[in-house]
């Protein structure tokens, strides 16, 4: 085993811990990362120390921990998080961790790395293993099966059977639990590049019926074919869900909830005639710009998915209908913000009412809203002048 590159300001505090006589790890997700060759910002480490002998060694850690036993240290590296265990030794410690490729521990002073249960050689082959018994590891802390999953998202680890066959006896507990636990893994597992994978495994397990009942069955593949907002990939996961009570269950902020809600109650935006599609794009106008975005891409993957020809040019009408009204809307604004009206363009051009001053002011529009700056009178009237001339060939 190599020597791990650890950030200097965490030498000394596990210096201190192992002067005062105290067996000290790193532990957890820092030692995968660094095993790894990747840099974190985040350290855990378990001390063969009592609580007290902790903090007389590390007198500016604060106790984080309910029991006692956890307390955190602030440095330029980031929070160490350290547990301590008493006589606890390093290997029943170990045995305890949720995945074996957290069930590492590296040792500083002696440049030793602890690995029982073989983490190692499963973080290098991309496999999620639980140390020991699975579905006890799972068992002492249901949360563990999503975090499971958000692994899988987030790098492509593959369940080995044993972790893949204790899921789904975690379901009922993890309804029970539900709240802000829950919801932080959830969100992690959306946003991750391998999404489908990894919800497909929360349907096949069951736990996704137990946390958001009657979601639809192409929600993996449409949630996949999404850009990375959270909002948006929440949304395309809870279509055909009870959304309201999925959220509320969830503990998800309000503001968030409300969002997520309002886009599924525009969800689909292309559906009916064409009066209720053309209706249905005024009120989009009316709205701001990243929620139409938001309801066009969502409706875009879930016609991708669909491979329907149909919904595809339901969609495009849709879309060119929206397009149109927007640069109306745009024009009409642009010439209600024009420096000289109606009166001033026919004197202009030495005409009276009708279509040519429609076409003019829509001209003046155009190129207002290229260039604010041609905005004032003398300007127009030359503008118009030339195009006037040009309209007259």
């Amino acid at each position: 085993m190599q020597k791990l590159e650890l950030p200097e300001p965490l030498r000394d505090p596990l210096e201190r811990l192992e002067s005062a006589g105290h067996e000290t790890w790193l532990v957890g997700r820092c030692v995968r990362r660094l095993v790894a060759g990747n840099g974190t910002r985040d350290f855990e480490c378990v001390s063969l120390a009592a609580p007290s002998d902790v903090l007389a060694a590390l007198p500016r850690a604060v106790v984080t921990g309910v029991s006692g036993s956890r307390s955190t240290l602030p440095t330029a590296a980031g929070p160490l998080d350290i547990v301590a265990v008493g006589r606890t030794p390093i290997e029943e410690v170990l045995l305890h961790r949720d995945f074996t490729l957290h069930a590492m521990g590296y040792r500083p002073r002696s440049e030793a790395l602890c690995d029982p249960h073989g983490g190692l050689h499963d973080l290098r082959d991309g496999r999620l293993v639980a140390p020991g018994v699975a579905k006890e590891r799972l068992a002492e802390d249901p949360v563990r099966a999503l975090r499971a999953l958000r692994l899988v998202s987030h790098h492509g680890f593959e369940p080995d059977a044993e972790l893949l066959a204790a899921l789904p006896e975690q379901a009922a507990a993890l309804r029970r639990i539900g709240g802000r636990r829950v919801r932080i893994e959830i969100e992690a597992l959306l946003l991750g590049t391998h999404v489908e994978q990894a919800l497909a495994l929360l349907r096949s397990s069951g736990i996704e019926s137990a946390l958001a009942a009657g979601v639809r069955d192409d929600a993996a593949r449409v949630v996949a074919r999404l850009p990375p907002d959270l909002e948006l990939r929440f949304a395309a996961w809870l279509r055909g869900a009870r959304v309201r009570a999925a959220l509320r269950d969830l503990r998800c902020p309000r503001d968030r909830s409300l969002r997520i809600e309002r886009l599924l109650q525009l969800h689909p935006v292309d559906v009916g005639s064409a009066s209720t599609r053309e209706a249905r794009a005024r009120r989009l106008l009316r709205r701001d710009a990243r929620q139409r975005e938001r309801l066009l891409t969502l409706r875009e993957a879930e016609v991708e998915v669909l491979d329907d020809a149909e919904a595809r040019r339901s969609l495009e009408r849709f879309a060119r209908i929206l397009r149109a009204m927007d640069r109306a809307l745009h024009v009409a604004e642009q010439r209600a913000r024009l420096c000289i009206g109606g009166r001033e363009v026919m004197d202009a051009l030495g005409c009276g009412p009708g279509a040519t001053v429609g076409a003019a002011l829509r001209f003046l529009s155009e190129q207002v809203g290229e260039d604010p700056t041609l905005n004032e009178p003398t300007t127009l009237r030359r503008l118009l002048e030339e195009w006037g001339r040009r309209e007259d060939r």
